[in-house]
């Protein structure tokens, strides 16, 4: 058994939408900022986030939906304009790095950007269509802050009077109040702050801001991550166990576990209740079909059963244990992310196994024996 943390979702976003991630965006920062001092030039800096994205992904199916609007928005990123940047920012967050753009010209780009997203529907292979709305904060090097870290903080606080003051919209950075706020650090820590301020010659309020905007950022990060829902993968083959656990993770998942056995897999299963679980039939040890009986399974969790045997009786057995999907293999990809992402209602239920019997007899399914194929299994939706 493997377990998982939540430091691999930093690596698994790139999958997502192919973009630059957060540590790249600081370095081209750092590159840009260099050339503008040496040509006196403009660099205007963008924080864009889809707005009420939970709501969003959940209204729509959790997983496959998200995947589907962080696609649609980072193509619309992608063609804003030439010479411009695009980058994941966090989780449903994108910056946008537009060198040699003044700032008034980069707000006009962004609001039209942002417009023309509320206004264009965003399509599913399933002929569902989606409206979301973003918000987005701009800043400009100079004019908001002479470092890296002050522009980008200048246009977080943007983003945030943006969706403070109703959502939907494209603020601009503005001068900002400093607040006092009652402290208490130790000696030792104010000790090695005075120590750092001699060493890098920065002010004291400028590295605590740093160090506030930080722990924001990290908790931040953190709250959005841990509102994805969880999965495990119980499969003996090493490939495809790393083929499942890839596309879960593609459209939205936490993968917090694996197991190559049913053995194992029930371990895990109950260590670490997780909301999905891929599971395979045929496995050492333990095969699924003892794995679904023995699983202490609570409401909410959806064991997705992924097989090759997966003739009619095998299919109707799975269920009565209490699998709530089957997918035969060979499958497509977009299949278990269709699966991943079905409303509750849509899921198979042992209370209809009769239902699901007569549908394939009336189907002459259960005289043939042989593997179903995946339009045969998913007739019983319409039982």
């Amino acid at each position: 058994m493997e377990i998982y943390d939540e430091n691999d979702m930093e690596i698994q976003s790139d999958w997502i939408t192919n973009l630059q991630p957060y540590k790249s965006l600081e370095r081209d920062f750092e590159y840009m900022k260099l050339k503008a001092d040496r040509e006196n030039g403009d660099i205007s800096f963008s924080i864009l986030d889809v707005d009420n994205f939970k709501q969003v992904i959940s209204e729509n199916g959790l997983l496959f939906s998200g995947h589907v609007v962080l696609v649609a928005v980072a193509r619309q990123l992608s063609e804003i304009s030439k010479g411009c940047y695009v980058y994941r920012y966090g989780w449903d967050s994108f910056a946008v790095l537009m060198p040699d753009v003044r700032k008034n010209d980069a707000y006009q780009s962004i609001e039209n950007l942002r417009e023309k997203l509320s206004q264009t529907p965003i399509k599913t292979d399933f002929g569902k269509k989606i409206m979301i709305t973003v918000s987005a904060g701009v800043a400009s090097y100079r004019e908001d802050g002479n470092s890296v870290i002050d522009v980008i903080r200048k246009a977080e606080n943007a983003l945030y009077q943006a969706k403070r003051t109703g959502k939907n919209k494209t603020a601009l950075a503005r001068e900002e109040k400093m607040t006092a706020k009652t402290s208490y650090y130790s000696e030792e820590q104010l000790q090695r702050l005075s120590d750092l301020v001699k060493d890098t010659a920065l002010d004291e309020d400028f590295l605590l801001r740093e160090a506030l905007d930080t722990l924001l950022k990290k908790y931040d990060d953190k709250r959005r991550y841990y509102n994805a829902k969880t999965l495990i993968v119980v499969e003996d083959a090493p490939f495809m166990r790393m083929m499942l656990k890839s596309i879960a993770a593609q459209h939205g998942c936490k993968v917090i576990g694996e197991a190559d056995d049913g053995r194992n897999g029930l371990e895990c299963f109950n260590n670490l209740d997780p909301d999905y679980v891929l599971l395979d039939i045929g496995m050492p040890n333990m095969d699924g079909m003892e794995f679904l009986h023995r699983a202490r399974k609570r409401y909410g969790c959806r064991i997705i059963v992924v097989s090759a045997r997966c003739d009619s009786e095998t299919v109707l057995k799975a269920i009565e244990k209490g699998a709530d999907y089957f997918i035969a293999k060979p499958f497509l990809r977009e299949k278990i992310g269709e699966v991943l992402s079905l409303s509750d209602s849509d899921y198979f239920s042992a209370l209809k196994l009769e239902e699901y019997r007569n549908c394939f007899e009336e189907n002459n399914l259960l005289i043939f024996g042989g593997p179903l194929s995946q339009n045969e299994i998913d007739m019983l939706r319409e039982c």
